[in-house]
């Protein structure tokens, strides 16, 4: 009589625990999700005046070191490049060359255009639902947060990973018509984000000759090559001889970032506290792969025999009926994640413990 009262107050305390976290920290941490994400997608718009409708232009300085061989000033409005004008001082002859954006073009930065896209689709999915929802399983939350983070995880991807492009992918790229007067046949340049940067290299080329015994091997992919490589255009064989990098930095890309780290973190905080309310559960389950406590746990949530349960009650000292409760609760949210193979013991114990196979 008294286990049974034990375990029924035993299972109440642990009801409301969980009841809390679903209809009071859940909502909690999502308000500060939504408001983190919500300024870091203003980042990215930034406004004239207070008017979304009209964003900044903002003046980044390129080359400021005096051995710099390329200079100018980069306008960035959001997402697109509205002006980029260039100084390129030749290393062979010292020639100066000059060159800018023709003034009805503007270049756009899809990794910007692509990071803002997730962090909306993020805000969307922690707001789509109404005011007063409540979560009903700790998989359901288990779920959001999945999706969030794989969002943010691709927003901040995109800035800290360069595409990888071949040289003639460059050549052919739009950007070679932005400029006035037009680039020199030998000249190539890419604008990219790397981190909290917008980054601009210039390749300097030199035409090969068809008699040339240089042994050709055209460059593969890349975000940054190097003197040497060599590609071919057209009908043309050209080899990079010079390569100039300079950057700026991008202040409110710089703080993207921050909101995208901090963001993650809550959701993997979340999620680590909604997955089981007894931290030690964790330890009784064991690692991912093992055979000895996976069976047992596939017998407790199929409601096996009182064998299975012997690990729990020895080390834990649970009763019969708590031990059913939370293996009965975890059947739960297997079955709501949508896996088949519940008769799988690696693959119930990994998901048991937070992973999937």
């Amino acid at each position: 009589m008294a286990a049974g009262m034990a375990s029924a107050a035993e299972r109440a305390v642990l009801e409301e625990e969980f009841k809390w976290l679903l209809q009071e920290e859940v909502h909690a941490v999502l308000k500060q999700l939504q408001d983190i994400l919500k300024e870091a997608s203003h980042r990215f718009a930034l406004s004239v005046g207070g008017s979304e409708a009209v964003v900044k232009q903002e003046n980044f300085m390129l080359g400021t070191s005096s051995t710099d061989q390329v200079k100018g000033v980069l306008t960035l409005q959001g997402d697109a490049l509205c002006q980029a004008d260039i100084n390129m001082k030749m290393p062979r002859n010292n020639q100066l060359l000059h060159f800018a954006f023709r003034e009805d073009k503007q270049w756009k930065l899809q990794q910007i255009q692509d990071a803002r896209n997730h962090v909306n689709q993020a805000i969307y999915l922690l707001t789509n639902r109404d005011v007063d929802y409540q979560f009903k399983t700790g998989s359901e939350v288990l779920k959001l947060m999945d999706a969030v983070m794989l969002q943010l995880t691709r927003a901040r991807n995109r800035l800290t990973t360069p595409a990888t492009l071949t040289l003639p992918e460059i050549a052919s790229s739009g950007l070679t018509k932005m400029f006035t007067p037009a680039l020199p046949s030998d000249i190539l340049v890419n604008f990219y984000i790397n981190l909290n940067k917008l980054c601009l290299t210039v390749y300097q080329l030199h035409a090969l000759q068809p008699n040339s015994t240089k042994h050709f091997r055209p460059a593969g992919g890349s975000i940054l090559h190097n003197p040497g490589a060599m590609f071919e255009f057209g009908s043309q064989r050209y080899e990079v001889s010079h390569v100039h990098k300079v950057e700026c930095v991008v202040p409110w890309l710089n703080d993207a970032l921050v909101f995208f780290t901090v963001s993650l973190q809550l959701c993997q905080q979340l999620k680590d506290k909604g997955w089981l309310e007894i931290p030690v559960l964790r330890e009784v389950l064991g690692p991912a792969n093992s055979a000895s406590t996976s069976a047992p746990v596939c017998q407790c949530a199929r409601g096996g025999t009182k064998g299975a349960f012997h690990q729990w009650k020895s080390e834990l000292g649970f009763t019969e009926d708590l031990c059913v409760f939370w293996l009965l609760e975890l059947q739960a949210i297997l079955v709501s994640l949508g896996k088949s193979a519940l008769n799988s013991p690696t693959t119930t114990s990994l998901l048991l413990l937070g992973r999937t196979p």
